[in-house]
């Protein structure tokens, strides 16, 4: 840096200039600038292993010791297993610390037990709750143990609470999809309108088998999808055909845009449904009664959120004096009601106002493949009180709980007086 600064640029340009070469001031400047900023630098130093390990993984090695952790069996060998763990780090489990077996597993061993290999205790495939002992920086792998004595012991308070299942990270590319846990994914959806949603990794099965698909539907309420997943390369890739209830599908893009978008649309007009309520059951039921004392020739009815059963509602009614609730759920293809299946909400309510006082047999039968037309039932002899018909509509109104109207179809005919 000495050396830089006792240099005569300008005396060197000028000479640089008789010479034919040019007026080099600037850039000589520039040159002197530059090389005294780089011998500014600090020397490079080549990171530590702790740093190396932190800048590859994200993680220190000093918090990962202890942990609790799932891991893959992909390699078995006589006095050892190699897991796959669900941060992608190869796992070490010896032995010595493999899981504890039974004398009933295996009775011949008790004898002797220096005769046990790992492969009679664990094949490759399944999946183990591991606890970290040792982080090996050098190859950034990590020794295991899976003796339940090993294991941190739980206070007594915190043995009966219900603690969720341990998350599986997923490798799936796709914009929907993320590596969240149920309640986590709820948190993201706060903010979030109707009908958004996130894939995430699913509990089910072996945990690498099952996707899940979260649907917001009103505050603190949402609905959710199961994805089998089948014909799998890898654990933790996407399977090749994905599969909902009967329907089978290639690809995420396919699953979003014929199933999981047409369920959310279905859901948020049947919210925007005039008759829709979104307070609580027990709310709903109130208000029919007080409609129902106001009027008692007329049925009142409304449709709800089914908090006790996640994704599905309630089509609740007074036809005498006791209410009376009945669910509804939620297809690709519309609405699933009485085993029928309905395309809007209008040939719902409409059949439902016809067919309320069949039994379970006789309206599956008279439904059939005509679920949304609407045949006279004389027999109920039943007024509805009047109000919206079946159509759907963009307002909640929150007083006047509804009845069936003349919009809704044809209504049966009043019964005969009697003396």
């Amino acid at each position: 840096r000495h050396t830089l600064e006792s240099l005569y640029l300008e005396q060197f340009a000028q000479e640089l200039e008789k010479k034919g070469l040019g007026k080099k001031l600037s850039t000589l400047k520039d040159i002197s600038y530059w090389l005294s900023w780089c011998m500014a630098r600090k020397q490079y130093q080549p990171p530590s292993q702790e740093e190396e390990f932190r800048l590859v993984t994200g993680e220190r090695h000093t918090d990962m010791e202890g942990q609790m952790m799932t891991g893959q069996v992909y390699k078995v060998l006589p006095n050892k297993a190699f897991l796959r763990m669900d941060n992608r780090m190869m796992g070490i489990l010896p032995i010595e610390n493999a899981p504890e077996i039974t004398d009933e597993q295996h009775p011949f061993y008790k004898e002797d037990i220096s005769m046990l290999q790992m492969h009679n205790i664990m094949s490759t495939g399944i999946f183990l709750q591991c606890r970290v002992t040792r982080v090996v920086l050098s190859d950034f792998s990590l020794h295991l143990t899976a003796r339940s004595c090993d294991f941190p012991v739980e206070p007594e308070s915190q043995k009966k609470k219900k603690q969720p299942p341990q998350l599986i990270k997923r490798t799936i590319d796709h914009p929907a999809f993320k590596n969240v846990s149920l309640v986590d994914c709820k948190k993201l959806l706060e903010s979030a309108e109707p009908g958004e949603f996130i894939i995430r990794p699913s509990g089910r099965g072996t945990g690498t088998d099952h996707l899940a698909v979260t649907i917001k539907l009103h505050d603190d309420v949402f609905t959710h999808i199961s994805i089998e997943e089948r014909k799998k390369a890898k654990p933790f890739s996407l399977g090749e055909q994905l599969v909902i209830g009967e329907y089978a599908y290639d690809d995420l893009d396919e699953v979003v845009a014929m199933h999981v978008e047409p369920v959310a649309a279905f859901a948020i007009k049947l919210i925007e449904f005039d008759k829709f309520r979104k307070t609580s059951k027990d709310e709903v039921l109130d208000e029919l009664r007080r409609e129902k004392a106001a009027n008692p020739a007329r049925t009142p009815y409304l449709i709800g959120f089914d908090k006790d059963d996640a994704g599905t509602f309630h089509l609740s009614y007074v036809p005498n004096v006791n209410p009376r609730s009945e669910r509804v759920s939620l297809t690709k293809k519309g609405y699933r009601f009485r085993g029928n299946h309905f395309a809007s909400v209008s040939r719902l309510i409409a059949w439902f106002k016809t067919h309320w006082n069949d039994t379970r047999s006789t309206a599956n039968s008279t439904a059939g493949s005509r679920a949304g037309s609407v045949a006279p039932n004389r027999a109920s002899g039943n007024n509805w009180s009047s109000g919206a018909g079946g159509g759907g509509s963009s307002s909640n109104r929150s007083s006047g709980g509804g009845g069936w109207g003349s919009t809704g179809g044809r209504v049966p005919p009043p019964p005969p007086a009697t003396g």
